[in-house]
């Protein structure tokens, strides 16, 4: 097992030049690390969260021959990353959860709460969890660093692995509207809710999480 700290966040330095933490440079750390423990010709799982579950889905079109089965955890929908906008973020939550019960019961489509310039991952910081010393700087680059217009829905059409899309059912940050897209889009996907879970469902429902990814694991073993 090897689970990298994303730059700037957990034992991984944090320098303070922001175009580091552009989601291409990013993505080319998380390359060289992926090269690093999966030599040519061995087969490995690939599991993401939040912003990871970008990453991940890059890598595993990158590294089509290494990567046989990839899990997203509240990945959100097949959208382009696109930075920060505080005004617009609030305005879709407020949105989401008044066309929500509509669109559940087929009243209206689901493509009303997709916004023409794409989707964002919330990057935590230390004030609001306590649970990490990340600088107020690496979550603010982190955050703006968010681009990638190449991750839309014919992306996503392209990930032919069997895939794994975990959603904790009380997450604020991720629509369960979002995740039922994303499952429609990639074409062996499979939405396993978390009842339980917020948007940090491994630590929310760690042993639920587990047996979900276990189940994934056995039911295409074949493929690894």
């Amino acid at each position: 097992i090897v689970a990298p700290d994303l730059l700037g966040h957990g034992l991984s330095s944090a320098p303070s030049d922001k175009n580091f933490y552009r989601f291409s440079q990013m993505l080319e750390y998380i390359c060289l690390v992926f090269d690093l423990f999966v030599p040519q010709g061995r087969k490995c799982i690939v599991i993401g969260h939040n912003y990871g579950s970008a990453l991940a889905a890059a890598l595993a079109r990158g590294r089509p021959s290494s990567v046989s089965l990839i899990v997203l955890a509240s990945c959100g929908g097949p959208s382009p990353l696109v930075p920060h906008s505080k005004n617009e973020n609030a305005l879709n939550s407020y949105v989401t959860r008044f066309l929500n019960p509509f669109i559940s019961c087929g009243c209206l489509s689901r493509e009303l709460l997709y916004t023409p310039r794409g989707k964002h991952y919330p990057v935590v910081s230390s004030d609001e969890t306590g649970l990490s010393s990340t600088p107020k700087y690496v979550v603010e680059y982190t955050s703006q660093g968010q681009v990638w217009p190449e991750g839309d829905l014919p992306f996503h059409r392209r990930i032919t692995i069997p895939s794994l899309l975990l959603y904790g059912m009380k997450d604020n940050c991720v629509s369960f509207v979002e995740m039922c897209e994303m499952e429609k889009t990639i074409p062996r996907a499979f939405l396993e809710l978390i009842p339980g879970a917020g948007h940090e469902l491994m630590t929310d429902c760690a042993e639920e999480v587990c047996h979900a990814i276990h189940r994934f694991i056995r039911r295409w073993k074949h493929n690894i």
